[in-house]
């Protein structure tokens, strides 16, 4: 999985941004298009950067992203 994580990993992020956008727009999340498009890109990039090298458990991890992700996206 290295590669797709590191140097081939358009893909990937491209079809975890697609997931995440389907579960956050039916929200209607008060942000611009671009700000939602940020957001979503900066919560699927640490998720990825926390599989490469976790720093803790993963259920703390969880924890930590989705407090991170929430108060982006609040």
């Amino acid at each position: 999985l290295l590669p797709l994580l590191t140097t081939h990993a358009e893909s990937l992020l491209a079809a975890a941004k697609v997931v995440v956008t389907s579960r956050v727009t039916p929200y209607g999340i008060a942000l611009s298009e671009a700000e939602l498009d940020a957001a979503i890109d900066m919560v699927v990039r640490v998720v990825l950067s926390h599989v490469m090298q976790p720093t803790d458990t993963p259920a703390k991890t969880a924890d930590d992203i989705a407090w991170i992700a929430q108060r982006v996206l609040r």
